[in-house]
């Protein structure tokens, strides 16, 4: 019932509260699930870091919808699906050099991930497959395509979160979707 006001309110997760009569909203929040959910709170999040960067830059235009930034497919933990980012092919990018787009999401300076288990799971899985990834691929290949995102994630993501969450994470990680297999 929660999650069908959530998504009938666009989003609205303090309507939702009011309506269930919760007192605080993370009782709310537990309630609501789904991947319709996500995919609001994926294009809420969207939006808002267009609106932001609009600001921060001065710009006039509205941010893109979503699947214009991301298309139909994406590809954690980056965001996106690439086929070669060596391509050129992307604005912005000349051919022979990696797209400044890729791994972006890692970059991105309005980055959120919220600091509990199931998301440190999803990060650790994410490690998990970086480091599997650099022991199949060509040295220099891991080291121009996948490198900086996984020193993101090893330096700068990963000291954020409570030594605590470590044994639930690890818990959890099996209970995920697999991630694509890089390369």
């Amino acid at each position: 019932m929660a999650t069908e006001h959530y998504k009938s309110s666009g989003g609205d997760i303090l309507a939702v509260q009011e309506i269930l009569n919760h007192q605080n909203v993370h009782t709310t929040d537990a309630y609501v699930r789904g991947p319709e959910v996500l995919r609001i709170q994926t294009e809420t999040i969207a939006r808002l870091q267009g609106l932001m960067i609009a600001w921060v830059t001065g710009a006039d235009s509205p941010p893109p919808k979503l699947d214009a930034v991301v298309g139909e497919r994406a590809t954690a933990p980056f965001g996106h699906d690439c086929l070669n980012p060596l391509a050129g092919i992307a604005s912005g990018s000349q051919e022979g050099k990696v797209c400044p787009r890729f791994g972006g999401c890692l970059r991105c300076p309005c980055l959120v991930i919220p600091l509990d288990a199931v998301h440190l799971a999803r990060i650790l899985q994410a490690k998990a497959a970086f480091e599997v990834a650099r022991l199949q691929l060509d040295p220099q290949r891991w080291t121009l395509l996948y490198a900086p995102s996984y020193r993101i994630l090893v330096e700068e993501i990963l000291p954020d979160f409570a030594a605590g969450l470590y044994p639930k994470a690890q818990a959890l990680i099996p209970t995920l979707p697999h991630l694509p297999v890089i390369e």
